[in-house]
């Protein structure tokens, strides 16, 4: 085995101790010195982003203050020098001004976020034992409550900015102030609340108060239920302890314009006797040990909830019918009598109506080409049926393009038989005014927005005292199942059908007008509904009228007697006498019935 192998090479002469392990320091020694330089150019690099982010916020938060003086309605007095910050006691146009009426001072501030560590700024409203902040001065819409029963303020040395922290029973809020000036304030006010409220729990309890007991809550987070013992305070906080003789709180909500109602038992429910407090920042939900304590803590919540808001009546309607009768465009027509849309809405539904002009144009070419009408600028229809649909934007040369084919010979003919192919109703509107829709600096206005499908669920405003919740609910036959849950709370039903939907098929094939009048019968005779009134409107008139040109209603219903009423809308009459019914016995003219 051993025959042809090459004798082993000569060993290497013993190195003298020590040389080896000299040339190995001296490399680990320059290895560490490399690292450490590396280390000093990351830590200047990040101390460099640091200082440009810091720079970064502070000129957004001045962009923002600049742009807010501009487009916000300004609250409070003329005199008031710092733009959208009202002084206590002012008035305001929102629906919460009783909020600002009370208050210790308000103003604006950057808060860092619980959750999404990032800077927001917020209108803050101090209170005797609760600070608050909003999205905007007119105290809409309520983003978070803090409970100052308990707690330290303290700023923050670290940072040369003007920082400073409150620290509660679970929770720090670190906030930022405009200037020192500003800082000083809001540390001062706030200490002044806490030097009054600093106490133990029974001490507390002296405070006026409407209603104290065990109750089982379930986590915000975690959602297991624990039973803690809750306080309502008759300013609207309604705070919760381990027990009678805890120092601290271990949370609280403030509730302040929120609504009370019983609901289906929590998974994991240690009692079936539950109910919640739903306000804008938190839905929390509750059980009671028995049916009594849970009617007692409902009507003293609710008698509560009236008196802070002068005895507002809540009111929740139900909007209900098929998809396609109308329910949204109702919706947007009572936000924008009662509500309205402010300029930020209506720039963010751009889209919605950039996404209806492609609908229109792009269906009206494929009906033309369904028609076998072509049309002379191929280029120009290759561009605009190339968008997606949920483009966010419309160039002004799009638009151009869209004019040009909206004029050509080929469109204007199946447009003319555009009851061949399926086309918006709204088509005319949004092809005759595309310049202004594309324009740069384009608006919608509230007629684009009724017109644009845009999906809107809920609305709600106030009405004098009347604090009034829109609600639709979806009319495909899977999503019924869920409409249940609406019904125990209900006002009252609107119920909705397209005048237009006589002579149209649903999805399965059946009469979209017979299918009406089936759901209506199941409406009229739901026993959750038997207190509440029922109210039937009509939409689609002006499509309705323009159907019965080429569409008889006796086609669809052959046992429709009322042939001649649709000769007379043919023919335009809006007046026409009626046979004898038990709402108008002698018969004759009567345009109201």
């Amino acid at each position: 085995v051993c025959q042809g192998m090459e004798p082993p090479p000569p060993s290497s002469p013993p190195q003298p101790p020590g040389e080896g392990d000299e040339q190995l320091l001296l490399e680990e020694l320059r290895r560490a010195e490399e690292e450490e330089a590396q280390l000093d150019r990351t830590i200047a690099y990040l101390e460099s982003a640091e200082r440009d982010r810091t720079e970064e916020v502070k000129e957004l938060s001045k962009r923002l203050e600049a742009a807010e003086e501009v487009l916000r309605p300004l609250g409070g007095d003329g005199d008031n020098k710092d733009a959208g910050e009202l002084q206590p006691g002012g008035k305001t146009d929102g629906p919460f001004n009783r909020v600002l009426s009370t208050a210790i001072k308000t103003g604006w501030m950057h808060k860092m976020g619980r959750i999404k560590r990032s800077w927001t700024r917020r209108f803050f409203v101090l209170h005797n034992s609760s600070l608050t902040y909003y999205t905007d001065a007119q105290c809409r819409v309520m983003k978070g409550c803090l409970s100052l029963n308990a707690g330290v303020v303290r700023r923050d040395d670290s940072r040369s900015d003007f920082h400073f922290f409150i620290d509660i029973p679970g929770r720090t809020l670190q906030l930022s102030a405009s200037n020192e000036l500003v800082m000083n304030e809001w540390i001062k006010a706030i200490r002044e609340v806490l030097r009054g409220n600093e106490s133990t729990l029974g001490t507390t309890l002296t405070r006026t108060h409407e209603k104290s007991g065990w109750i089982s809550k379930e986590g915000k987070i975690n959602k297991s239920w624990k039973r803690r013992f809750f306080v309502l305070f008759e300013d609207g906080m309604l705070s919760y302890y381990r027990d009678e003789t805890a120092q601290t709180e271990k949370g609280s909500l403030s509730v302040r314009g929120g609504d009370v109602r019983t609901i289906d038992i929590p998974k994991g429910a240690p009692t079936s006797h539950n109910f919640q407090i739903c306000t804008r920042s938190r839905i929390l939900r509750l059980a009671a040990d028995t049916p009594d304590d849970m009617r007692q803590w409902m009507q003293v919540l609710q008698n509560l909830i009236d008196k802070l808001l002068g005895k507002r009546t809540n009111v929740k309607v139900l909007f209900v019918g098929l998809p396609g009768s109308g329910k949204t465009t109702l919706l947007k027509q009572m936000k924008i009598l009662f509500k309205g849309y402010t300029e930020g809405e209506r720039l963010g539904l751009r889209s919605a109506v950039y996404s209806e002009l492609l609908r229109c144009i792009q269906q009206l070419l494929e009906g033309a080409a369904f028609l076998g009408l072509r049309v002379s600028d191929t280029d120009a229809a290759r561009r605009v049926s190339s968008l997606p649909l949920s483009a966010t934007t419309v160039s002004p040369e799009i638009g151009r393009d869209i004019s040009t084919l909206w004029k050509e010979e080929a469109l204007q003919a199946a447009y003319k038989r555009r009851r061949e192919f399926e086309l918006p109703p709204h088509a005319h509107y949004f092809l005759e005014d595309v310049e202004r829709t594309c324009a740069r600096f384009y608006v919608p206005n509230y007629q684009d927005i009724i017109r644009a499908q845009i999906l809107q669920r809920e609305t709600w405003f106030d009405i004098e005292s009347l604090f009034f919740r829109a609600v639709t609910l979806s009319g495909r036959f899977a999503d019924r199942k869920r409409w249940g849950f609406h019904f125990s709370d209900a006002s009252g039903v609107v119920f909705v059908v397209s005048l237009a939907s006589y002579d149209e098929a649903m999805e399965g094939g059946e009469n979209s007008l017979r299918e009406s009048l089936l759901l209506w019968d199941d409406i009229a005779s739901n026993a959750a509904l038997r207190d509440a009134p029922l109210f039937l409107i009509f939409t689609m008139r002006d499509v309705f009228s323009e159907k019965l040109q080429h569409s008889d209603m006796v086609d669809t219903f052959p046992s429709y007697s009322g042939a001649q009423c649709c000769q007379w809308m043919r023919e335009g009459e809006h007046e026409f006498p009626l046979p004898p019914s038990p709402f108008n016995p002698k018969g004759g003219s009567n345009v109201e019935q």
